[in-house]
């Protein structure tokens, strides 16, 4: 499997990709998504262990895309 969406470096798919999981989090619009998901979860473990992803996360989230938190909602 391929480490990002459409290509070998990150893309704009990657980033849409990412916005959206950022607010389908936050918003918790839909809660256990990430249950049958792991390649979906292991994209946004990279995305948002990037400093220019991160930063972008509101405080109350910042450990959300954590190993520790994903385990504890599957």
């Amino acid at each position: 499997m391929s480490r990002w969406l459409n290509a070998s470096s990150l893309s704009q798919a990657d980033i849409a990709v990412a916005c959206m999981l950022g607010f389908i989090n936050v918003r918790r619009i839909m809660p256990n998504w990430c249950v049958d998901r792991p390649a979906l979860v292991a994209m946004a473990d990279r995305l948002f262990s990037r400093q220019s992803f991160a930063r972008t996360l509101p405080p109350a989230t910042a450990g959300l895309y954590s190993d520790e938190t994903l385990a504890a909602r599957v």
